[in-house]
């Protein structure tokens, strides 16, 4: 209810889409759960287009998913320098390395042919962070044929009680910040770029000229499952 609910508020508001996200725990949030979800809000707002962000899945689980009337399924590797996410994910259902990154293999196999790649911006140097995404993005394009249908590129945000988040290890500037959606947008001029950290209006503004097709700033767009 308090998920329908929400949605009832961001359908008023004329938005045509929803990133639903439901994190990496499917002991808190099974597959069968998500999908109820999903159904009832495609039975009250079939205009809405649906893009899901959880856990890398099986191959079996994908063809399941491929069946749920969603738009973009999501895979942030967050870190493409094994080391840097061996050290944010040191144990837990985030840990396996490998898994997250031939994820999106398996969601193709699966039959999902919309698919967004992203990476998070401040747990390594951004310059290897953006040429892996690319080689990534050039890898799966070479092998299946299809490209990323989005990209996203959040930069980590100071959160209470996370000093890593106060003084991320690779700090990006504003400037650099640009430069790498602008490498993104002549590298993959047919792919959505995704905006969703809390920049200013004025960063905002300049990124929307150089590259970025869509914002999430606005925490109230998400229907959090």
């Amino acid at each position: 209810d308090e998920i329908l609910e929400q949605v009832k508020q961001i359908d008023k508001s004329g938005c045509e889409k929803i990133l639903l996200t439901a994190g990496d725990n499917f002991e808190m949030a099974p597959l069968d759960y998500i999908k109820q979800i999903i159904e009832k809000i495609n039975q009250k707002y079939n205009k809405i287009t649906l893009d899901l962000s959880i856990a890398p899945l099986s191959t079996e689980q994908c063809q399941q998913v491929s069946n749920w009337n969603i738009g973009t399924y999501h895979i942030c590797q967050e870190s493409y320098h094994q080391a840097a996410y061996q050290r944010m994910h040191a144990q837990g259902p985030k840990s396996d390395y490998y898994s997250r990154l031939y994820s999106i293999d398996k969601a193709i196999e699966g039959g999902i042919k919309d698919f967004g790649l992203g990476i998070l911006l401040g747990l390594y140097d951004w310059r290897y962070e953006v040429v892996s995404l690319i080689e990534h993005a050039k890898y799966i394009s070479n092998k299946y044929g299809i490209g990323p249908k989005a990209v996203s590129i959040p930069k980590m945000e100071s959160q209470e009680g996370s000093i890593l988040s106060k003084f991320p290890p690779y700090m990006v500037l504003d400037e650099q910040f640009l430069k790498i959606i602008a490498v993104l947008r002549l590298v993959l001029p047919n792919t959505e770029i995704i905006l969703p950290t809390k920049e200013t209006p004025e960063i905002t503004k300049i990124a929307c000229e150089v590259g970025v097709t869509c914002t999430l700033a606005n925490p109230e767009k998400y229907a959090l499952v």
